[in-house]
């Protein structure tokens, strides 16, 4: 790489001007340096979207009044024998979750069991 990055955002914006700290795979083009002035702020993580069973969790996140929520989705049943299949919704699933929340110490952990038990 020699110290430049090699891909960047299409719209070629810094992350200081609007743009993503972040490129995703298979979305960028090359890095142009006429794009960007001293101070700018280039992306530094590339996305690899993810595939076979991790894909078919889809999380969505938000930031509301203090709050940070996340919402986890899949399918039910899934088919696949790496995943706990909920196929009766009177039971109770245990299971857990982390956060990274990049603050070096004191990271978002939970230590009581957590169940996932569905509304009737």
């Amino acid at each position: 790489m020699n110290g430049k990055p090699e891909f960047m955002n299409p719209d070629g914006k810094p992350g200081n001007a609007g743009g993503k700290y972040y490129v995703v795979k298979d979305k960028v083009v090359a890095f142009d340096d006429s794009k960007f002035k001293p101070g700018d702020e280039v992306a530094s993580y590339q996305i690899h979207p993810l595939s076979g069973d991790r894909a078919d969790i889809k999380v969505t996140q938000s930031w509301k009044d203090g709050v940070h929520t996340s919402v986890v989705s899949r399918k039910l049943v899934t088919g696949s024998k790496l995943d706990v299949q909920f196929s009766d919704l009177a039971a109770q699933y245990p299971f857990g979750f982390a956060a990274f929340d990049n603050a070096q110490v004191r990271h978002a952990v939970h230590y009581d069991p957590l169940f996932l038990r569905f509304a009737k």
